[in-house]
């Protein structure tokens, strides 16, 4: 334990002051039990569950599918080496989001959203440089788009990069 100092004491008292859902206890400080904090894992959990059963509704499962997304900012615990169970949890995570990713883009291209549907593909390409599905998806709108030599461009670009990285060609 830390020794009970001037610091500490200041820092305790600004703990309590400006934290007002942290509480000293004799164990140590720990958050109110009436506080209900909202996680990002807590939030994709709860809109998959509801994008299960919102299928047949298809405004609710678009925003469930879209609150996932947005909600989605890359590896759980980024930068961190971690057990294997926190490793387990990041690919499900991570199969989460481009699980919805892929449907939603679907959604959109289907609608002709090409913008949408473009800027939510670079998001996962971000994620995951190396997502044969994403560019694929990817290849697709900029062909619907007219855009045939930026297809072309970062197809090459791509396959020369994947190629490389794994070692075989990527199956587009």
């Amino acid at each position: 334990l830390f020794p009970y100092t001037t610091l500490f004491r200041s820092t305790n008292f600004d703990l309590r002051t400006y934290c007002g859902f942290i509480v000293e206890k004799k164990e140590g400080f720990c958050l109110r039990q009436d506080v209900d904090i909202e996680t990002d894992i807590g939030v994709i959990d709860c809109r998959y569950a509801d994008s299960k059963d919102n299928k047949k509704k298809p405004d609710c499962f678009e925003i469930c599918l879209e609150e996932i997304c947005d909600c989605y900012d890359g590896e759980l615990l980024y930068g961190f080496d971690y057990d294997d169970a926190v490793i387990a949890l990041r690919e499900y995570y991570s199969s989460l989001f481009f699980e919805s990713l892929y449907q939603l883009c679907q959604i959109y291209m289907d609608r002709n959203s090409f913008v949408k549907a473009e800027a939510l593909l670079k998001k996962g390409i971000q994620i995951d440089p190396l997502n044969e599905k994403g560019y694929a998806m990817l290849f697709e709108i900029y062909r619907k788009t007219e855009r045939d030599d930026m297809a072309n461009y970062l197809r090459q670009q791509f396959e020369k990069r994947f190629e490389k990285e794994m070692g075989f060609e990527p199956r587009l």
